[in-house]
């Protein structure tokens, strides 16, 4: 299928500007911006799995199974730089992943019947969405939501769909994310068996057993099976969602789950086809809007990014409703199917209860199927006005645009637990692995700080940190020694059990127990429980002391205190 069919020289013009953009976008994005916590997690867990051929070396979470896929390049770029600029390393191969998914998007919706320019539109909306976090990293959530987005498309056209792309697809998101995998082969199995395509069923069995044998085997020379269920046991403590756990956001589920289908099933009239994209354009205006007054609400604050709000929760779910109701009101109006919009929204629905009832961040993270739902129904709404005059010239484009403007705006000014990208200085540091990278100037006397009261004391050496600051080990140049890089959820008594158990067969050269704002005051015994086993078991000597501070940082002190066991 070709991008380009017999379009005039304007249309490509448009094209390639756009395309222009997003590549500009995406080489900002890598080079400006750093996050201490999450970010740096994913980088140690890859680290760990290159240097040592071994899952869960440094930590227990399941997440890092993702990594089996970008091993090699790891490994190479080790072996020929250390980890110096090593997250650079990582981004880049995010921004070329983010360029195959758009480019294959684009194929997917021209196939759908739209223009290369608007088709790119939606692609380059549909890669934001991947980074729905605000995370730009390879990851089990990156990886995951980019293939619910491959899942989608491909489930619009499933007849079209050869087996091995389903049994890849589904096995990829898998490994990234085993719940959405599960949820994936049910969906696909069902549609299969409704439709009495027993030979197509049959051959993405085949592949699938024939992947997941393969997948398995690869998996299991990097670790043991025991080791696995440890590790998931161990992870399944922190995949309860607010579906199950609040019963306000249970009736906020219940909400969204009922209007999406009506939006899917209620009888779509045609002569309200231009009103409805009237409306959509108008409600994508005002929630850029709501977007734009939270992220100075919350500037003004002095709040590094935006939390959830309820008018995300209302946003998101209104626009996703009125953009399937137009697209299918569209579909009508042409007289074509209105499959590819039903086919989006059923995978949105079971995207976005898999989310809220396993992600930690409950139905807030659901949010994530909304993103990928958003640009696929506009897209379809435009095809009931491409042919016409008038409107038809601007429409398709102000829609998309529209759209993506959201997400714009949420990926260049809501970066992951850093400052919005274009309000604060920016600066080089000489940490190794953030070489290449512009860290804002609110994390520098943070790193001079560090640096400088543990100087000599950690570098090269093994160690383990204790704090809500995984970013402090790349600080003081210390490789993690520890089953938890990311000291985040220690409370949890069974956790707390498993955790100390791990550690306690670790041999660090030092420990370093943090006192910050990012570690609850329910889980400080935790930690004071591991550094006084660990010290007395490798023979450390622990000291009492404070990190001054010169400038205010999020979740730390002016003065951080700190038990330091050497």
């Amino acid at each position: 299928m070709k991008v380009f069919g017999d379009c005039k020289n304007l249309e490509k013009i448009k094209f390639f500007i756009f395309l222009g953009a997003f590549l500009c976008l995406l080489a900002m994005r890598s080079l400006i911006g750093l996050d201490f916590t999450d970010e740096i997690q994913y980088y140690y867990q890859a680290i760990g799995l290159a240097e040592t051929n071994r899952f869960f070396s440094n930590d227990l979470y399941i997440q890092q199974l993702v990594y089996v896929f970008v091993l090699p390049f790891f490994k190479a770029y080790l072996f020929a730089f250390g980890d110096t600029g090593i997250i650079l390393f990582g981004r880049a191969l995010c921004v070329i992943g983010l360029i195959f998914l758009c480019w294959f998007c684009c194929r997917r919706l021209v196939g759908l019947g739209l223009e290369p320019s608007n088709a790119l539109l939606a692609a380059v909306a549909l890669s934001f969405a991947v980074t729905h976090h605000s995370i730009f990293a390879v990851s089990y959530n990156t990886v995951a939501q980019a293939m619910w987005i491959v899942f989608a498309l491909l489930f619009t056209s499933p007849t079209t769909v050869r087996p091995w792309w389903w049994a890849a697809t589904i096995l990829v998101a898998g490994v990234a994310y085993p719940v959405a995998g599960l949820v994936m082969a049910a969906i696909l199995l069902i549609y299969l068996l409704v439709s009495k395509q027993l030979d197509p069923l049959l051959r993405v069995i085949g592949f699938g057993l024939l992947f997941g044998g393969l997948g398995l085997a690869v998996i299991l020379s990097l670790t043991d099976f025991e080791d696995v269920v440890l590790s998931l046991r161990f992870s399944s403590g922190f995949s309860v969602g607010s579906l199950w756990t609040d019963h306000k956001m249970q009736r906020v589920y219940l909400a969204i789950f009922l209007l999406m289908l009506a939006a899917l099933f209620t009888p779509a009239p045609r002569g309200l086809k231009n009103l409805l994209l009237v409306a959509l354009f108008c409600l994508t205006c005002l929630f850029l809007f709501a977007i734009v007054g939270d992220i100075l609400e919350f500037r003004a604050a002095g709040l590094p990014y935006p939390g959830p709000r309820t008018d995300t929760l209302v946003g998101w779910p209104l626009l996703c409703v009125v953009a399937l109701f137009t697209a299918r009101t569209a579909a009508r109006s042409n007289g074509s199917s209105e499959w590819p919009v039903r086919a989006v929204g059923i995978v949105a629905i079971c995207q976005f209860t898999t989310f809220a009832g396993t992600s930690s961040g409950g139905v807030i993270a659901g949010v994530a199927a909304m993103m990928i739902l958003l640009p696929i129904a506009t897209a379809l709404a435009t095809l009931g006005i491409r042919a016409e005059r008038g409107a038809g010239r601007w429409m398709p484009h102000a829609l998309l645009l529209g759209v993506l403007s959201i997400y714009l705006t949420l990926w260049q000014l809501t970066p992951y637990r850093d400052p919005s990208t274009f309000f604060v200085g920016r600066s080089f540091t000489d940490v190794s692995i953030f070489k290449g990278i512009l860290v804002s100037n609110e994390k520098v006397p943070v790193i001079e700080a560090f640096q400088k009261e543990f100087e000599g004391k950690t570098e090269g050496q093994g160690g383990l940190i204790l704090s809500g600051f995984p970013g402090i080990y790349a600080v003081l140049e210390a490789k993690p020694e520890t089953c938890m890089i990311y000291n985040h959820f220690v409370s949890d008594p069974q956790i707390a059990g498993t955790l100390i158990e791990c550690i306690g067969s670790k041999s660090p050269r030092f420990i370093l127990n943090l006192e910050d704002h990012a570690t609850l005051e329910e889980r400080t015994r935790t930690k004071e429980e591991i550094t006084s086993h660990i010290a007395k078991a490798n023979g450390l000597e622990c000291e009492r002391g404070s990190v001054e501070l010169e400038a205010v940082f999020p979740g730390m002190s002016d003065a951080v205190a700190y038990t330091f066991c050497q």
